[in-house]
């Protein structure tokens, strides 16, 4: 009888830690989507203006994308015509393998340099930055200037890299692609609040497929990354990949 009541406390003592601690992780997911939300927006005056730009729910042909149902076939057009331009993606290399260069232990990650192949026949040298810690984690490619500058050793507020593993973790017709997958421009001189009648497209597939919040963009008045442009960035990306996140972000939830 003493085990059998010992046993229920246990059970729901674990219980209850469990419960405690996603309710911790669902205030923090709360605030984190209070210090990104006004980025999901549009200025009013902007909201709803689809510029000049042609629409991504209509076919070349010139009907119109009405449902869900009938987008992917919108998207494998949209697709097929890039490829045509670009040319395909190449086969992804299945049996690739790292040769490790050397090996340091930073803060709470460790900094590995290795080779690899970015191509059939060539190869090239890059970082793999690794958390602390056990158990799976959101993985982020970095290809931002050279790795150097990407892992924090060189131009300062560019080491995206460097900043994610040390928290764990007229191109319309493309962003229309990645519906319904949350994107964040990161707006620098070159791109004023108008970029958002390009956006707007994309938030407009969105709709379709019955998606809200997954359109977003930051604004700064010089080209370069600054300390807020890139906390901005880190929230978006603790926000949608946070271990406690559920991206089915439905209209119906806003």
């Amino acid at each position: 009888m003493k085990f059998f009541l010992l046993s229920i406390l246990f059970i729901f003592g674990f219980h209850s830690a469990k419960v405690f601690s996603q309710d911790i992780q669902n205030r923090n997911k709360e605030k984190l989507w209070e210090q990104i939300e006004p980025f999901f927006s549009p200025p009013e005056k902007l909201r709803n203006e689809f510029g000049e730009f042609r629409s991504p729910l209509k076919f070349y042909n010139g009907e119109s994308v009405n449902s869900a149902e009938e987008w992917p076939a919108r998207r494998d057009e949209i697709l097929n015509r890039w490829h045509e331009m670009m040319g395909e993606w190449p086969e992804p290399i299945t049996d690739q393998t790292f040769e490790f260069l050397e090996t340091t232990k930073r803060e709470n990650f460790t900094q590995h340099k290795v080779r690899f192949r970015w191509l059939p026949n060539q190869t090239t040298a890059g970082y793999l930055l690794i958390p602390d810690g056990e158990g799976k984690k959101p993985a982020v490619i970095t290809v931002f200037y050279e790795p150097e500058t990407a892992i924090g050793l060189d131009k300062p507020h560019r080491d995206f890299a460097y900043q994610l593993v040390k928290k764990g973790y007229d191109l319309h017709e493309l962003h229309a692609l990645m519906a319904s997958r949350p994107f964040l421009v990161s707006g620098g001189s070159s791109d004023p609040h108008e970029r958002w009648k390009a956006l707007n497209h994309t938030i407009a597939v969105n709709k379709l497929l019955g998606y809200n919040n997954r359109v977003a963009m930051t604004n700064r008045s010089e080209h370069s990354p600054n300390e807020e442009s890139n906390e901005q960035i880190y929230r978006f990306f603790e926000y949608f990949l946070g271990d406690s996140i559920d991206l089915t972000i439905r209209l119906s939830s806003r």
